[in-house]
Parts: structure tokens; C-alpha cells; sequence
């Protein structure tokens, strides 16, 4: 009866739950417990729970396809483990290959899964092989995917305010420079051969041989799965979401997919690789005022992350490894949970230390909303937990100060300065001194 409940929830994650995150989470989740009650080793079970209590610190972890995947060999689930592989191996090739979109399709996904599962039954004994194939391609594929990056170019647009100018937060963010200027086309009423240098941004109505139509992404954002890599997807999780509101449709044109969305049974391409330049169907994630809430996703594009990359990177290698060595797998597993631990609370220096809940959304005017105002205003300032010089405390939360300058409280948050612990009120008293819903600051 495991064996069913396993290969179950392992095709709902080959479909990624049709891109419904919350969905796909739990069924993550109970996959972990299933796993857990099902094995009897005590080194096995101890792997499965640090992966499942590490979803608690980082959900962005339960994106990684080989994560996953190293942790059904551990569970003596190495066939299952492979026929999943199998089936994210277009999606993991997709920036370097041009795939059909077709097969990206989350029903082509549970396809792949079902024939490599009857291919590994029928052939286990004559061919044994076909599983190692599968999961030794995509630990190296993984490794490969790696160290691919592109440039994200900023694009002149003298029309628009400094907060959605496409450029200096993204330089801010990865510290990258470019000489090379992107085009950015949007509202085109008639058809307009795009041959722009850098960076192509097609934002809605673009009208051109890259785009086929208007796309806009159904809200909750935080909800919606996008279409990529384990790298991409895990990168977007740690960010929140993927903020894109409405853009164009991508044609393939030749391109490599490198992202999309799903809707309904249709995959939205976002993102293409044309002969290693950027084709974006949305330009919202890259403007000033959005790029600090997709810090993630900005840095995986540019190659930025290293330390992202080294943690895919070794779990690539862990696959390879798991052919030859399952005690070897189950200690270099923890390891890598334990170093995406690390990961997710390294010090990143910024100007603007939040700490609250993410409300996974750009657009708010609570104390997230604080980095979005500012770089509208033409100050371009990031988040960041060192060297802050302001402080952002969300409602019922409670923090120490560092050297930050400037402290920025929701209703019911507290801060601890020099020993002493200062409240917002909840009551709100209108507007006051030019602060709107103005709250008293109480001493505790």
C-alpha cells in the first residue's frame, strides 16, 4: 500500500500539482511522512526528518527535484526515484535544449513518470541500467545547468519614474555592471521587428515576432508554480513569489524556454533563451521598485548566487554518488539540508533589515512596503540583515536593534533599544504630524 501512496504523490509532484504551490507543499510534505513511517532504519529515518523539518525553515527546499529524489534512494526507492527524474529532465534541459512546449506539460510530466516506471519494471533484471541512466543524467545535467548565467541589461525608458527604471536596483542587487543597453517595447499598436541589443523586455501589447498575446498572471502570485528548473523554482520560493502582473505572451521563435507559468492546461513562457540573450515576456520583476522582492530570482538569472549554486551543484554530485554508495548518500543528504540551513540565514548586507512575516506581495503598505516607496522616491535601497541602516519590525513581532538609524514599527511590534522595549500602539489615531494611521510609541 506504500508502494501505491508513494507513486502517487510522486506524480503529483512531477506535475508540480499543475502549479499550485500550496497543493504541491503538501504533498511534499506527506510523501516526508509516508517515508518516514515506512522505513525502519534509524539513519534513514534521521535524513527524512531533518528534510522535513527543514521545509519548516525554508520551503523553498521542497523545489529541489534532486533532493528529493537522493531521499527516495535513501527510503529504498530508487526506481521511483529515477522514473521522477526522468520526468523533470526536459524541464531541467529546457534553457540549453528547444523543447517542444508540449513537453513541459504537466500531463506530459505524469507521462514520462508512468512509461520510465513501466520501462524500470519490465527491464529491472535485463537492464538494470535504464534507472542509473536516469538518475546519473540528471545529477549531471544538474551540475552542468549550474554554470550557466545571463545578463539582465537595463533599458532606456525616459518615460517612466525612477522607481520603475530597469537598471540600478539590479546592480545594487548583484553588483554586476553592463554596458550593453536592453530594449524595452510595450503598447505597440502595430507590429514592430524587435533587433535591440541586450536584454529584450516585451511587456503587454508589445506586438512583436517574439510575443503572441497578453498574459496576466491569476493572483494569489504566491500560489502559482512557475515552469523551470529546480534552481529557478527554488530561487523564486525564496523570494516568495514570482511578481509578474501582465505581460506578453512568448512565442518560441527557436528559443530555449527558460520559465513560464501555469494556466490552466497552458504553460506561459516568460522567459527565453535566445543564442544566450535574455527574452522577457514581463519587465515588473526587473524595475527598481520591484527587483529587492526578487532578489533570489535576479541573482540565479545573472549567476550571482554562488552559494546557491554550490548547494545545486552538490546535489548533482550526490545522485551521481548515490549509484555507488547509499551510506555515503545518507551523510552527504544531512549535509546539504543542514548547508541550505545555512544558506537561508547567511548575512547579506542591505539597507533595510525587515523582520516580520512575508506577506509575499510587493505592492503593500505595511513596513515591507518600505524598500518599494523608497526606490520610488529614487533612493535605491535593498533588503538585507547587515549594515542596515533601517529598521522595519511587522506587526506582533519583536526584535533587537543593531546599528540601524532609523526604526519603522507595525501596529503591536516592539523593538529592544539599549535595554529598554519600545511598542506601537494598536489603537490608530488618523492621521497625525503627516503620518497616516499614526500609533503612539509606548515604553514598556
Amino acid at each position: 500500500m506504500n508502494k501505491l501512496y508513494i507513486n502517487g504523490i510522486i506524480c503529483l509532484l512531477a506535475s508540480s500539482c499543475w502549479g499550485n504551490s500550496v497543493f504541491y507543499l503538501a504533498a511534499v510534505s506527506v510523501l516526508g511522512g509516508v517515508l518516514f513511517l515506512a522505513l525502519g532504519r534509524i539513519g534513514a529515518r534521521t535524513a527524512i526528518l531533518l528534510f522535513v523539518l527543514a521545509l519548516f525553515i525554508d520551503s523553498s527546499i521542497a523545489y529541489c527535484s534532486s533532493l528529493i529524489g537522493a531521499l527516495l534512494i535513501i527510503a529504498d526507492q530508487k526506481r521511483e526515484a529515477a522514473c521522477f527524474l526522468a520526468s523533470q529532465l526536459p524541464i531541467l534541459f529546457s534553457p540549453l535544449i528547444s523543447f517542444p512546449y508540449i513537453l513541459l506539460h504537466p500531463l506530459v510530466s505524469i507521462i514520462i513518470y508512468s512509461v520510465s516506471f513501466i520501462l524500470c519494471c519490465r527491464f529491472r533484471r535485463s537492464k538494470p541500467y535504464i534507472e542509473s541512466f536516469f538518475i546519473i543524467s540528471y545529477g549531471v545535467g544538474l551540475a552542468f545547468i549550474c554554470t550557466t548565467a545571463w545578463s539582465l541589461n537595463p533599458a532606456i525608458n525616459s518615460a517612466a519614474s525612477s522607481g520603475y527604471q530597469i537598471g540600478e536596483a539590479i546592480s545594487k542587487i548583484t553588483h554586476l555592471d553592463s554596458s550593453v543597453k536592453g530594449t524595452l517595447v510595450y503598447n505597440n499598436e502595430r507590429y514592430t521587428q524587435v533587433k535591440g541589443e541586450g536584454t529584450i523586455y516585451l511587456d503587454h501589447d508589445a506586438h512583436t515576432q517574439w510575443d503572441s498575446g497578453t498574459f496576466q498572471q491569476k493572483r494569489p502570485w504566491s500560489i502559482n508554480i512557475p515552469v523551470g528548473s529546480e534552481m529557478l523554482r527554488r530561487a523564486v520560493y525564496r523570494d516568495g513569489c514570482l511578481i509578474c502582473n501582465i505581460g506578453a505572451i512568448l512565442c518560441q521563435r527557436n528559443a530555449k524556454f527558460i520559465a513560464g507559468v501555469y494556466h490552466g492546461n497552458t504553460i506561459i513562457p516568460l522567459i527565453l533563451n535566445s543564442d544566450g540573450r535574455l527574452v522577457l515576456g514581463d519587465s515588473d520583476f526587473v524595475v527598481n521598485c520591484l527587483v529587492p522582492y526578487q532578489r533570489n530570482l535576479i541573482r540565479y538569472l545573472t549567476g550571482d548566487d554562488v552559494f546557491n549554486r554550490l548547494f545545486h551543484f552538490v546535489c548533482g554530485f550526490l545522485l551521481v554518488f548515490s549509484y555507488f554508495s547509499k551510506t555515503g548518500v545518507l551523510v552527504v543528504a544531512s549535509l546539504i539540508i543542514v548547508f541550505d540551513i545555512y544558506i537561508v540565514n547567511m548575512p547579506v548586507d542591505g539597507h533595510v533589515r525587515y523582520v516580520g512575516r512575508s506577506h509575499k506581495w510587493a505592492h503593500t503598505d505595511l513596513g515591507e512596503g518600505v524598500v518599494r516607496v523608497l526606490q520610488q522616491q529614487g533612493i535605491n535601497a535593498v533588503f538585507g540583515n547587515r549594515n542596515t541602516t533601517i529598521l522595519v519590525v511587522g506587526g506582533n513581532y519583536s526584535t533587537r536593534i543593531k546599528d540601524e538609524k532609523i526604526v519603522v514599527l507595525e501596529p503591536g511590534a516592539s523593538v529592544s533599544i539599549g535595554g529598554a522595549i519600545y511598542a506601537a500602539d494598536v489603537l490608530p489615531l488618523g492621521n497625525s504630524d503627516g503620518v497616516v494611521d499614526a500609533r503612539y510609541i509606548v515604553k514598556k
